[in-house]
């Protein structure tokens, strides 16, 4: 009988004398079992989240290198373990930060946005064979560096990251501006036409999903401009924080009603259009799950003008406003997180 060695070991055996050996990159060419568990301490900083952010600016790797391996979809002479190293790397990542930038990805020069088309491409192959790229995030924090970074080709990367990730909180900045969505039904034709959304020739409003059905404790958007409609992430709390806005206008408090009907409109056509083709085909779950979601609303007096009354005035009559418009809603939407539940 051969001599028992560490790749005979189980693997919470082999776990402990990994955290007790202090060069451990030797241990990534013993066999696979090693290669996986001593791959997760050595690159323990860099999934940290904390020390070395995910980013476009400074010195820390940029997307396109912290998914490198990924791509194998099976063993190969270059990558004998396929793309499984990597995910056992990647499902200890507690947060990850990442900016979408206008020239896109990271310091690639012309090549970027083939960089971020193969990023996309990834993520993409990952969702298809039901595998899930960050499986234990608490913070996923997407952001852009300005408002010309929010475009088609960021948005789909963005899509597919979390489409393959599972975080418990959730920052997102990509919105729809009104010029590329469909135009809603006006109020007084509704009853006639039935509510119906017309789609043709226009990108579709799209909801925010995870991996595998995930939903998180929070989804929080942060629109750089309005008006703008955000993607809503059905059968939770959906905050809406317009503290980073660039540019907004100045509008009454009954264009802001209108501006926040506009979100839930867009949002929830099971409410507003029930007559709609898309609602119709929605199943008994799906339903129930948009029917727990919530929305907050904070920061919105930056583009109410105070027409000569206090800010809290101002506030409290585009509440009671939005509440009159949207009755079935009223417990649903709020205007302060705290009021989350009451």
């Amino acid at each position: 009988m051969g001599k028992t060695g560490l790749q005979d070991l189980p693997p919470e055996i082999v776990r402990h004398i990994i955290e007790d050996v202090e060069r451990k990159h030797a241990l990534l060419l013993v066999c696979k079992q090693t290669l996986l568990i001593a791959s997760e301490y050595l690159y323990s900083s860099l999934i940290s989240g904390e020390e070395e952010r995910h980013s476009i600016d400074g010195y820390t790797p940029p997307l396109s290198k912290l998914i490198e391996g990924l791509q194998h979809t099976e063993p190969t002479q270059d990558a004998p373990f396929g793309s499984d190293v990597k995910l056992s790397f990647l499902k200890r990542a507690k947060k990850m930060q990442h900016a979408f930038g206008t020239y896109i990805c990271f310091r690639e020069s012309s090549s970027d946005e083939k960089v971020l088309e193969k990023i996309t491409a990834v993520f993409q192959s990952l969702q298809r064979r039901c595998v899930i790229a960050f499986p234990n995030l608490d913070e996923l924090h997407l952001h852009c560096t300005g408002w010309s970074s929010i475009t088609a080709p960021n948005r789909r990367c963005a899509f597919a990251l979390a489409a393959v990730s599972q975080p418990s909180l959730c920052y997102w900045p990509f919105i729809f501006s009104l010029d590329e969505l469909p135009s809603l039904p006006r109020q007084e034709s509704e009853a006639r036409s039935g509510g119906k959304i017309s789609r043709e020739g226009k990108e579709v409003y799209r909801e925010l999903k995870f991996a595998q059905g995930h939903i998180p404790d929070r989804v929080i958007h942060v629109p750089y401009k309005v008006p703008c409609i955000p993607s809503v992430c059905y059968g939770t709390l959906n905050v809406v924080s317009y503290s980073q806005l660039w540019s907004h206008p100045a509008w009454s408090v009954a264009e802001t009603i209108d501006y926040l009907k506009s979100i839930l409109r867009y949002a929830h056509p099971e409410v507003f259009s029930p007559e709609d083709d898309m609602v119709q085909g929605l199943g008994q779950k799906e339903m129930h799950t948009r029917d727990k979601t919530i929305w907050a609303f904070l920061w919105v007096g930056r583009f109410t003008k105070k027409e000569g009354k206090t800010y809290g005035t101002m506030m409290k009559l585009v509440e009671e406003g939005l509440y009159e418009a949207v009755p079935c809603m009223k417990e649903r939407v709020k205007f302060c997180v705290g009021d989350v539940g009451k």
